[in-house]
């Protein structure tokens, strides 16, 4: 197994199917080094939670994590963006996520509280009916 090949396995636990909202509270940190996404539902399920995300620069991840919009981005940063396959990178911004827990915390609450202002279920159904009303137009009206 390449965990004991790594000298990690005391370290990792393979759960294979979880119910997330008993994994989240275990949880410091979440890592997504993904080289393609478009809107990671892993990052919101981690916000929901008050988790600090490091994210490579990817599909809409800066945007989750940092805001996009002047009001978002005055909530803080919830996480660390990193470059795309860059692991220098990551493991510096898990460092720096793993000494520092008053940033890890405050960084939660901005999570917490960019959950709560943008991406709330109604809000999203909404915005998703605005969207196929306009792509639909007034031809189907």
């Amino acid at each position: 197994m390449l965990a004991a090949t790594l000298g990690v396995a005391e370290r990792v636990e393979f759960t294979g199917r979880v119910d997330v909202k008993q994994i989240y509270p275990r949880i410091d940190v979440l890592v997504l080094t993904s080289i393609s996404e478009g809107l990671p539902l892993v990052i919101l399920e981690a916000a929901a939670a008050g988790i600090p995300v490091v994210s490579t620069d990817v599909g809409a991840c800066r945007e989750l994590l940092e805001g996009s919009q002047p009001a978002d981005r005055a909530l803080g940063a919830s996480g660390l963006v990193t470059g795309l396959a860059d692991p220098g990178s990551t493991a510096q911004a898990i460092l720096s996520l793993a000494r520092d827990p008053g940033l890890r915390e405050e960084m939660g609450r901005a999570a917490r509280n960019r959950v709560r202002a943008h991406y709330q279920e109604s809000d999203l159904i909404r915005r998703y009916r605005e969207i196929y009303t306009d792509m639909i137009g007034p031809r189907a009206r």
